[in-house]
């Protein structure tokens, strides 16, 4: 299993939910990708990521997103965006550690009700206060509703962890400009990978 491929796909699939959350789409199923936020212990990717082809939207999606899409132009701005955020958080230990304790607390709770709001409270005293935050778009009438705020937030916390095991297996923001067509070729086999095959 590529794990470095399924963490990119993970950040996509879960930066796809921000934009149609954003633009009043319903989501979807979020569940696993937040599981993934209480990891931090975890001795195995495979702890991460019990089920790959959950994944599989997420695969669909940054193979659409790195082949140039007009309509994936807002995902790759975020999923950059993103990428810069967890490197900014990587350089403040003090944010790691904070982060670390708070998704403790809320990992000590669960299963709790409204984890989005925990989460979304969690982004906000954390990620939003190292720097340029993610500006995200859709359509303004959901945006402001507190619920959609609180959805948006904890699913660019997830992001960011995914995008942080990505770079800890050797993931980096210049592969995906400089190297997109082998990432393309790569993400094509890995595709085959996650679907399951069928004896006869």
């Amino acid at each position: 299993m590529n794990f470095r491929l399924l963490a990119l796909c993970a950040c996509v699939q879960t930066l796809e939910k921000v934009d149609a959350i954003a633009c009043g789409r319903p989501p979807g199923d979020t569940g696993h990708l937040f599981d993934a936020l209480f990891t931090q212990n975890a001795k195995t990717f495979v702890e991460v990521f019990p089920d790959p082809q959950q994944y599989e939207t997420g695969v669909e999606a940054t193979i659409h997103a790195l082949s140039g899409e007009v309509k994936s132009a807002q995902l790759i701005r975020y999923l950059l965006s993103v990428i810069d955020l967890t490197s900014r958080l990587k350089a403040s230990t003090r944010t790691v550690a904070q982060l670390g304790m708070s998704l403790d607390r809320v990992a000590a709770d669960r299963p709790v009700t409204q984890i989005e709001f925990r989460l979304a409270y969690i982004y906000q005293d954390t990620l939003s206060k190292l720097g340029k935050r993610i500006q995200v778009v859709g359509d303004p009438t959901a945006l402001q509703q507190a619920r959609t705020a609180a959805n948006i937030r904890s699913l660019l916390l997830a992001a960011v962890r995914f995008a942080w095991l990505w770079d800890q297996l050797g993931g980096r923001r210049w592969q995906l400009i400089l190297r997109r067509r082998s990432l393309l070729l790569a993400l094509q086999h890995f595709r085959q990978t996650l679907r399951p095959t069928h004896e006869s």
